[in-house]
Parts: structure tokens; sequence; C-alpha cells
């Protein structure tokens, strides 16, 4: 991974491909990222554990619009139509969590949040050097990256068995852009993402294992003059 020992032609060399894939379409696969694949697999288990549970107990940690954390139902939250997924939104590990139903879920947000901490460190920084700018460029606008008054979030998907019989507009994740500054996604071996290029062409964003997905904001969109 690249850290504060990597050269300062890697970091150059890192930043140049960011650039690229960022200004083309918006999203890159990170490799050597430095985000444990088992932290990965211990919250995907830990929140499908959750999402077994009945719908009533679910509902207990139902989202709460104050903290920005908890359960959201498709039906709950429409971007356009309705949706065939269930999420749970968190923004710290202190949150409310499902500790007596699910005991792992707590350990497993921690770790994966420390990591891709980390990560975002150093992907602002790469970000802001193909921009011409100081590593902390971006770095000194996210301080509080990771706690409860910094914006930073991080949501488990579900995506239910799609039913025999489907109404028309229903989707499992509608269209749409993210407000912050970079998403980080982990895919399963699922498939069915895509991202529009500047073409407005949709793409296939296919898993590739050991990889992280890095998407482009609105808030960098913005702050990088698009």
């Amino acid at each position: 991974g690249w850290d504060k020992e990597t050269s300062q032609e890697e970091w150059q060399r890192v930043a140049r491909e960011l650039h690229e894939a960022f200004t083309d379409i918006g999203c890159a696969y990170l490799t050597n990222h430095g985000v444990p694949d088992d932290q990965v697999s211990r919250l995907l288990s830990s929140g499908m554990d959750f999402f077994s549970l009945d719908r009533n107990i679910k509902d207990q940690f139902a989202y709460n619009l104050e903290t920005n954390s908890g359960f959201i139902s498709g039906d709950r939250e429409q971007i356009h139509d309705e949706e065939l997924n269930e999420g749970f939104l968190v923004k710290t590990a202190e949150e409310e969590l499902p500790d007596a139903e699910v005991p792992s879920f707590r350990s497993a947000l921690i770790s994966l949040i420390q990591s891709c901490k980390s990560l975002a460190i150093r992907v602002m920084a790469a970000t802001a050097l193909s921009l011409g700018r100081e590593k902390e460029y971006f770095i000194s606008m996210h301080r509080e990256l990771g706690t409860e008054k910094g914006l930073t979030c991080l949501r488990v998907n579900h995506y239910p068995p799609v039913p025999d019989t489907v109404p028309q507009g229903i989707t499992r994740f509608a269209a749409h852009s993210d407000f912050g500054t970079l998403t980080f996604l982990f895919q399963d071996d699922a498939g069915g993402l895509q991202v529009q290029d500047h073409d407005e062409t949709w793409v296939d964003a296919v898993p590739l294992p050991g990889t992280v997905l890095v998407m482009v904001g609105d808030f960098l969109k913005f702050n990088s003059d698009g």
C-alpha cells in the first residue's frame, strides 16, 4: 500500500492513475489498499445475520434522522421508485446497534471503519496531488472523519431475492450520485452494479476479488472543478 514510507514517485504514479480514472468515468478499482479481506467478510456476514432477523426486530433499530444511523428498508427510502433493498447505516461504532441479536456486528464495524478511514486519508492525499495541490488539501476539510460530528457513514446493503412477479418501476437501487467526497464499495460476487461514463453510457462495474471500488462524490467533483 501507499503510506508514509511510500516514495514520492509512487505517490505521483498513484495520483496520475486516480486522476485518469476519476476524470474518465468517476471511479477506480484499488488494489494493495490495506483493507483486510477478512474485515470485509466479517461485516458482510454480520450484516446478513441482522437482515435475516424478523422485520419487527429490525424495526427496533429503525433509521434515526438525527443520528443518521439505523435500519433502512427499501419501502421507506425511495430515491425514485420502490427499491428492492434494505440497509443498515452507521456513522460510528458507538451508535445503537443490535448487540444482543448480532454480537459480532459492533466489533466488525469498528475494524472496518478504522481501515476505511486510513484508506480515505491516503486516497484524498493522492487525489490532491493529482490536482497539483498539497497532500493535506482535502484531508484538512475532513478533520472530523469517522466521528459523530463528521458526515462520513458506513452502510451495509442487502438485496433480498427478486419475487416471481416484479411490478413495473421496481429496481434494486435507483440511479443516483453520492453527495460526499468519496464512496468505497465492497462488492460480493453477485455483481449488477453499473456506473455512468461521460458519454452517459452505463458500464458494468464487475466485482474484482481483493479490490475496493472508489467512486467520486458530488463534494469532490465540486471542489475539483469537475
